[in-house]
């Protein structure tokens, strides 16, 4: 097996890039300063997307050199919203999408057109929230929009404070969003946090983070529709009773 090379978002202010090497050995190989919080990298070809939870911001970097994962700052915007945790790119590669957590401010989820360099541009960007709240009443007193997911030409939005997942259509010559059906109910606190789609089947999986389980949906042939499968528990009996 040869060196993998990968990058490392934190709490603080640096992106690590490390490679695994073959012997299992992990090393540092560049460190790059960045703004607070890079809690979501999003790597596109030679341009990564980064957020800055803690101060609000969405930065751009050029990836220089895979090998060494050397990068270079090209672009800081305002997240227009708090707390930002999310990135996607659509398929079209115009539009950039970013889930506001709104840990201390206002929820919400936001398109920002990309510029012919790739680069994010606050100009032009489409805003949207979720109205509603959830039964707890410390982590769902409103909306809390934690990802932001593209899956076949549509835009999946994962709300941990109103128990929901939202399927979008979007349109890629504006950016905007129009709802598909009625938002799909987690069970209620459940707080849905995470969601992925299988690479080859048409199911999806979601993390739900405040009564740790996950769900599994079969996932409709227009991707439209989701239908729940199952849901387990994501932790033992033991752990919870102790």
């Amino acid at each position: 097996m040869s060196n993998q090379t990968f990058l490392i978002g934190t709490g603080v202010e640096s992106i690590y890039t490390c490679t695994l090497t073959s012997n299992g050995q992990l090393q540092l190989l560049n460190e790059t300063k960045c703004g607070k919080g890079s809690s979501w990298l999003l790597p596109r070809n030679d341009i990564l997307y980064v957020v800055n939870e803690h101060i609000d911001k969405i930065e751009t970097f050029t990836i220089d050199d895979h090998t060494k994962g050397k990068l270079t700052l090209k672009n800081t915007i305002s997240s227009i919203g708090n707390t930002p945790c999310s990135l996607d790119i659509d398929s079209t590669g115009k539009w950039l999408a970013v889930a506001n957590y709104g840990h201390q401010g206002t929820s919400n989820f936001i398109l920002f057109p990309l510029n012919k360099s790739n680069l994010p541009e606050e100009k032009g960007a489409q805003i949207n929230t979720i109205d509603g709240h959830g039964p707890n009443p410390d982590r769902q007193d409103h909306s809390y929009c934690h990802q932001v997911l593209f899956h076949q030409g549509y835009l999946y939005v994962v709300d941990l404070g109103t128990d929901t997942l939202s399927i979008y259509g979007f349109n890629d010559e504006n950016g905007e969003v129009n709802l598909i059906g009625n938002r799909i109910k987690t069970e209620a606190g459940a707080g849905p946090r995470h969601m992925i789609f299988h690479p080859n089947k048409s199911l999806a999986f979601l993390c739900n983070e405040l009564n740790s389980t996950a769900n599994v949906y079969r996932v409709n042939a227009s991707c439209e529709q989701l239908e729940c499968l199952q849901t387990i528990k994501t932790r033992r009996q033991e752990d919870e009773n102790g």
